[in-house]
């Protein structure tokens, strides 16, 4: 007799990167359903819709049935602190909650940030067992969910597992993030044939980065690991990667000419001028390491916003020189 499918619900299934973990999943032989605010299409997963700010979380699980619960929901841009605070906190408390009443411990995997640490040490790997210290109201947020998580998990409630991601790289990339302004902003200037000026903050900061393909990779054996339980696992490159070589190398994918100005202010206090993740535990538990090279992952952020040119195509040559 064949085992019956496992059943997954990934809760933000619409969005940048939950619609990519649903792909993941879905070929991984998991039926899926995705929840989202809206009615979009969903080609990896059944879509419920539902705004979790106000749903009852108790009826989305009735609905799906799942053994897995994935959480990339949550917000960080363009939002007041309290928003911030109920997006991400509050939501995972009442998520926590609501899985503390089934009859046996479901998988949870929260997708933490690394903003969780704050800024670390120079040239300092930074491991899971660091002294938290965000700096920002989200990084805070974050860290209340995890926590929430973690206890759920000494209680029995939960099998939790809390992923802590830096800034992730692909496809989508949210408009008001940095990729997604400088691959707007080049993809705007493609297609006005003019030379393209990117007025950015000061970009002296160095950074551990994610691509979302890894991602999904994590995701998925976390899933699939008992002893990830109860655990915080960094992903990530496992380095500190200047963050002006991240959009020079955008840049020079799109093989578009282009000025960089670094002189405008920035746009707020969560400024991590130095973080390296150590990524041994995710080696170890899980036997993950990054795959997808970081020039790759830039590409298709490129491909996503101008998919008439690709990589520095011949067809999006300017028409004239600078």
């Amino acid at each position: 007799m064949t085992a019956p499918q496992p059943r997954a619900l990934v809760l933000g299934g619409t969005g940048y990167l939950g619609h990519r973990l649903c792909a993941e999943l879905t070929a991984a032989g998991w039926s899926v359903v995705a929840v989202g605010r809206r009615s979009v299409p969903v080609t990896a997963a059944r879509l419920l819709v539902a705004d979790l700010a106000g749903a009852n979380i108790s009826d989305v699980l009735a609905e799906a049935q799942p053994s897995l619960v994935v959480n990339a929901a949550g917000g960080v841009w363009q939002l007041s602190d309290q928003e911030v605070v109920e997006s991400n906190a509050v939501l995972v408390d009442r998520l926590v909650a609501a899985l503390g009443k089934h009859p046996r411990p479901m998988r949870l995997i929260q997708l933490g940030s690394a903003k969780e640490y704050g800024s670390g040490p120079a040239g300092m790997a930074i491991a899971e067992d660091a002294v938290a210290r965000p700096g920002s109201v989200y990084g805070r947020s974050k860290l209340s969910a995890t926590r929430a998580v973690l206890a759920a998990t000494r209680r029995g409630q939960v099998d939790g597992v809390v992923l802590r991601l830096p800034t992730t790289i692909g496809p989508g990339s949210p408009h008001v993030s940095l990729l997604g302004m400088v691959s707007s902003a080049l993809a705007a200037a493609v297609r006005e044939s003019r030379p393209a000026v990117l007025r950015l903050f000061r970009l002296t900061a160095h950074q551990d980065f994610l691509a979302v393909d890894d991602l999904a990779r994590g995701v998925l054996a976390a899933a699939q690991t008992r002893e990830a339980v109860g655990r915080i696992i960094n992903l990530g490159y496992g380095e500190a990667i200047p963050v002006r070589s991240l959009v020079e190398t955008l840049v020079a994918v799109s093989g578009w000419p282009t000025e960089i100005l670094d002189d405008a202010p920035p746009s707020g206090t969560d400024r991590l001028e130095w973080q390296q993740l150590d990524i041994s535990t995710a080696a170890e538990l899980l036997g993950w390491t990054p795959r997808q090279q970081l020039r790759d992952a830039l590409t298709e952020v490129w491909a996503a916003v101008n998919p008439q040119c690709g990589a520095g195509s011949a067809d999006c040559r300017p028409t004239h020189s600078k």
